[in-house]
């Protein structure tokens, strides 16, 4: 019992030393990252006939006379989401390649998760306004991140299980 405590206490510190890491990298990369989300968000948003304009990191949609602004910020880039699974993660036992495949994938997922849900607030915005985009802000962001770090950690630990416990 000692020993599985032992293994556990490292999982956990170095989860939290990821998630450290992580963050202190977002603020070491400055508003760059953010601006080429931005970019790519407005490419898809030309793509789908919205009408906006975008200033560096920060995309607004114009609706009749109204101008709707979204400015992706780290907080809104899904990188919260991602480090509660790259955190959660570490604590199951695998080995690393299986991790990597793991961080991988849930990256992707959690990135296109984030993509919808911004298109989602666009097109909120474009067609109902600032208080619809405020609204689909507030349920898409939980359902959307938080739903697919749920569903992703679920898929990783049945494998974990399905395996005997380490990969």
């Amino acid at each position: 019992m000692p020993r599985l405590l032992g293994r556990l206490a490292g999982r956990a510190a170095a989860a939290l030393a990821a998630a450290v890491l992580v963050w202190a990298a977002a603020g070491l990369a400055g508003d760059r990252p953010l601006e080429v989300e931005a970019a790519s968000l407005s490419a898809i948003l030309d793509l789908a006939g919205v009408s906006h304009v975008r200033v560096g990191r920060t995309i607004y949609i114009i609706r009749g006379g109204e101008v709707v602004g979204l400015r992706i910020d780290w907080h809104c880039s899904g990188l919260v989401s991602y480090t509660i699974f790259l955190a959660a993660s570490l604590l199951l036992p695998m080995r690393p390649w299986r991790r990597l495949y793991w961080l991988t994938a849930g990256f992707l997922v959690i990135y296109l998760a984030n993509i919808l849900r911004i298109l989602l607030v666009a097109a909120a915005a474009e067609k109902l306004g600032v208080e619809a985009a405020a609204s689909m802000h507030s349920i898409a962001g939980p359902l959307l991140l938080l739903g697919s770090v749920a569903l992703l950690l679920s898929l990783e630990a049945a494998e974990v299980i399905r395996r005997g416990g380490r990969l």
